[in-house]
């Protein structure tokens, strides 16, 4: 995966202040993605933006709803004391989103209306995202997997693979090896929702 001195600064180098970092991730019940959102959110954090978690899931079929949906899980004061609204959905990485939590940093959850790499795609195109992080493959023997570099492919922004170390390497996306990964024109940020933002004055 990264060099033994790559370093989370290092993957943070070229971010905008400000940015927002999509971890692709699942319902939060596969460890594999874990290290996938804890590294995006310390990536977030250190830019002063947003970690986006986009549950879209490379390598799984899901299903999608019937359009995208973000939404931002009540972090700020915990969630003790919040009601169950005995729906799935606005429960979804809560307790995930809690584990990284922290003043400065915006944790939001985007619900694609399609499936896979398409998902993760329409997440960067409506959120102008700098960087998206995925877990990464498992090698196998003999097996020729482009899974993620069909995702780079798909994406017009950086995509990084995290190890279950988390440890991570730039992919490469499918058919180009140098092209512009710059977010697509007419995309806007993720916005801060009111009760997360910093009170005036």
């Amino acid at each position: 995966m990264s060099r033994p001195d790559a370093s989370l600064a290092d993957l943070i180098r070229r971010l905008p202040s400000g940015a927002t970092v999509v971890a692709v991730t699942d319902d939060g019940s596969d460890p594999r993605h874990a290290p996938v959102r804890r590294l995006a959110a310390s990536a977030a954090l250190l830019t002063g933006g947003t970690v986006l978690y986009c549950v879209a899931p490379v390598f799984d079929a899901a299903p999608a709803p019937a359009r995208p949906r973000l939404y931002f899980p009540p972090v700020a004061g915990g969630a003790a004391g919040r009601p169950h609204t005995g729906t799935r959905s606005r429960d979804l990485l809560l307790a995930e989103a809690l584990e990284v939590a922290a003043p400065g940093l915006t944790v939001g959850v985007w619900l694609p209306s399609r499936d896979g790499p398409a998902g993760v795609a329409e997440a960067v195109a409506a959120t102008g995202a700098a960087l998206v992080l995925v877990a990464a493959r498992a090698r196998r023997a003999g097996v020729l997997d482009r899974t993620l570099e069909y995702l780079a492919a798909r994406v017009p922004t950086p995509v990084v693979a995290v190890a279950p170390d988390g440890s991570w390497a730039p992919v490469t996306a499918l058919g180009a090896s140098d092209r512009d990964r710059r977010p697509r024109p007419g995309t806007v940020p993720v916005p801060v929702p009111r009760r997360l933002a910093p009170a005036a004055g």
